[in-house]
């Protein structure tokens, strides 16, 4: 590591952008937090209501659904939808409906390697091919990754 004198570091001028732009900055670097922010806050939202939704029983057509009270509420289907695609709107998220997160999660858990026999278990559904549609999205995430990659 090469020595600084004294000399060195009292000549050393380091030239500064003007005020304005500084100021300028300082604002851009305030607006990106505050977003960065707000998306955190927007992201942590929807997983807390992809958790707080609980499987459908499959004789009555009625949800069980964790508020932020920690009470618990009954929901029809109908009732249902209409909160999620209300959240959705607050949240800026169009198309918000249950079998959209339903399918988020599943394709998440097959893109971090869950095992389609598990995820056919977690869906309740009686026949592996059901199933496997839900994994036709990851087929084409595995053909392009194979083409960009491989060749």
């Amino acid at each position: 590591m090469p020595k600084v004198n004294r000399k060195q570091v009292e000549g050393f001028c380091a030239p500064l952008p003007p005020k304005e732009l500084q100021d300028e900055f300082a604002q851009f670097y305030k607006q990106a937090d505050k977003s960065k922010f707000e998306l955190r806050q927007a992201i942590e939202k929807i997983n807390s209501l992809i958790k707080s939704l609980i499987v459908k029983s499959p004789l009555r057509r009625i949800h069980k659904v964790k508020t932020c009270k920690t009470v618990k509420e009954t929901y029809t289907d109908e009732a249902l939808e209409i909160r999620l695609r209300t959240l959705g709107r607050k949240l800026n998220i169009h198309k918000a409906y249950p079998h959209k997160f339903r399918r988020t999660l599943v394709t998440m858990a097959i893109d971090k390697g869950m095992p389609i026999e598990q995820v056919q278990q977690l869906l309740r559904h009686q026949s592996i091919d059901t199933t496997l549609q839900y994994a036709m999205v990851n087929q084409a995430n595995v053909k392009a990754s194979h083409r960009k990659y491989i060749g």
